[in-house]
């Protein structure tokens, strides 16, 4: 079974052109407002936070994902200049980065995870 990753946003297009950077992996799609209720409902190895998300929301959805049962690993993406520590990893990133980070960075928290904690054992 493929890792699943939520990505999570405001800008569906940008969701949209993430999840096809991800390809590789099973990647949903949810706005800020549908998150909760998926995190809630579906498990995933990762949760993905987009920079439009305001930081109210990142903090409800980081607290949302650990009490869920697969207690994904979390990446939110920031843009430069936003120092906020929210307790899990932050790429800051703008629209000149060269969009291989994502996938990189999604490759090295999946190698990262213990065979416990992927949803693919």
């Amino acid at each position: 079974m493929k890792e699943r990753i939520l990505l999570v946003g405001e800008d569906r297009i940008l969701l949209e052109t993430r999840a096809l950077l991800l390809a590789e992996w099973s990647a949903t799609i949810a706005s800020t407002k549908e998150a909760l209720a998926t995190i809630e409902q579906e498990p995933f190895d990762i949760v993905i936070i987009g920079q439009l998300v305001p930081e109210p929301a990142i903090t409800q959805l980081i607290i949302a994902a650990r009490k869920s049962s697969s207690a994904p690993a979390m990446l939110v993406i920031r843009f430069p200049g936003e120092e906020k520590d929210f307790g899990v990893e932050v790429q800051t990133t703008d629209s000149w980065d060269n969009p291989g980070w994502l996938r990189a960075s999604v490759a090295r928290m999946i190698s990262k995870r213990t065979p416990v904690q992927t949803l693919a054992s």
